[in-house]
């Protein structure tokens, strides 16, 4: 599939409301040789991972449009408890509100449709680029 090789398997966070998408996600992120955990329910991630705060994860790929909260608004959850967590936003909606985020958080949008091979490469560069920021 071509996949960048990185240092070592990285954990993703995957939040979607859509069935479908979390599936192809897994299987993608685990042929890539990574750790991949899916949400489907923002309110279910916060609940089981607010404790933990993150710490787990490498980097985050949030659905903008999701009926509990939006994208942003579960990401600014999770940046209380986890600082510069690199973030891919995706979104099938026309989004033109301008994505801002607050610190120097390594962040992307891709909207959907895409290909998955496209978007794990693009995970492991924003993954990397997390790693480096001081």
């Amino acid at each position: 599939m071509g996949f960048i090789m990185t240092k070592s398997p990285l954990s993703v966070l995957f939040v979607d409301d859509e069935a479908v998408i979390l599936q192809a996600a897994e299987t993608f992120f685990s042929s890539a040789g990574h750790k991949i955990i899916t949400y489907s329910s923002p309110q279910a991630l916060i609940d089981e991972q607010s404790s933990s705060g993150f710490a787990e994860f490498d980097c985050a790929v949030i659905d903008i449009e999701m009926p509990e909260l939006s994208g942003t608004e579960l990401y600014q959850k999770i940046a209380e408890k986890r600082d510069r967590l690199p973030v891919i936003f995706i979104s099938g909606y026309n989004f033109t509100e301008p994505l801002t985020m607050t610190t120097d958080t390594p962040y992307k949008f891709i909207p959907k449709p895409f290909q998955f091979s496209d978007l794990v490469k693009e995970v492991q560069i924003i993954a990397e680029s997390g790693s480096e920021v001081s």
